[in-house]
């Protein structure tokens, strides 16, 4: 039986973790392999591993206070677990940890490293060598494949993989019912539009707020809903989230806005 180990960064259920759960269930169930999760050991993913019955090891990238741990610990901890799982592969469900299991890939001779790259973001020299000590990368696009390998990244180790979709979980259903359950303050004739993703700079919301309060100055029908939540309690975070209520709190539109939560 092939042991996987996969190497989560973030104790949330949100894309990356949503998808490699949905094919962690389907894999664990048809094919001869046996998985553990190397994962923070408190919050939703740590729920949902215990529910499905994949084991998994502790740990954690980040302090408390939400700061990164020294990457020379991270290595050596990374190590000390390897060692003591022996798995015949292990995955990195994000870029930060491929880059942690590229600058480990020294030690970890007789397994196979591989990683996710999930976000199309400029690289540092450093980043794309740390990527390019792996054996494998899956790449969530052509288009994510295609951008990094323009930084340097190597073709030859590098597929498209697409993200996998728990369809029990989600799933098509009628407009009007969905509307209905999740949106039941807007008008069933309104034009929504739809924003899914945490709450953070590089996910444009800012940008999508100030465009919408521009709408409508000329459009009376036009509701934004933010599906998600603001995991980081760095400053920068917290200001950006207060910054996207700005423009619809002061021009009297809030009541266009809404936020579902996660």
């Amino acid at each position: 039986m092939l042991h996987i180990a996969i190497l989560f960064e973030f104790p949330t259920l949100c894309g990356g973790e949503q998808s490699m759960l949905a094919v962690l269930q389907l894999l664990r169930t048809n094919t001869n392999l046996r998985f553990t999760a190397i994962a923070p050991p408190a919050g939703r993913l740590h729920d949902r591993l215990q529910s499905l019955g994949i084991p998994a090891v502790p740990f954690n990238v980040r302090l408390r206070s939400g700061a990164r741990r020294d990457t020379s610990v991270l290595v050596s901890e990374l190590q000390s677990i390897t060692s003591v799982l022996q798995p015949d592969i292990l995955h990195a469900n994000s870029l930060s940890m491929g880059r942690l299991i590229g600058r480990t890939r020294s030690q970890l001779e007789t397994i196979c490293c591989t990683g996710h790259i999930r976000d199309i973001i400029k690289l540092s020299n450093q980043a794309i060598t740390d990527l390019n000590r792996l054996d494998g990368i899956a790449a969530v696009s052509k288009a994510t494949k295609r951008f990094h390998e323009a930084q340097g990244l190597g073709p030859e180790r590098t597929l498209v993989i697409y993200n996998g979709v728990d369809t029990k979980l989600f799933h098509p259903r009628s407009r009007a019912v969905a509307r209905s359950t999740l949106l039941p303050r807007i008008p069933a004739s309104a034009r929504v539009l739809l924003n899914v993703g945490q709450f953070c700079l590089r996910k444009g919301q800012l940008e999508l707020a100030h465009a919408v309060v521009r709408l409508l100055t000329s459009e009376e029908d036009i509701h934004l809903v933010l599906a998600g939540e603001r995991h980081s309690e760095k400053e920068e975070s917290v200001a950006y989230e207060r910054a996207i209520m700005e423009p619809f709190s002061t021009n009297g539109l809030l009541g266009h806005l809404h936020r579902p939560g996660f």
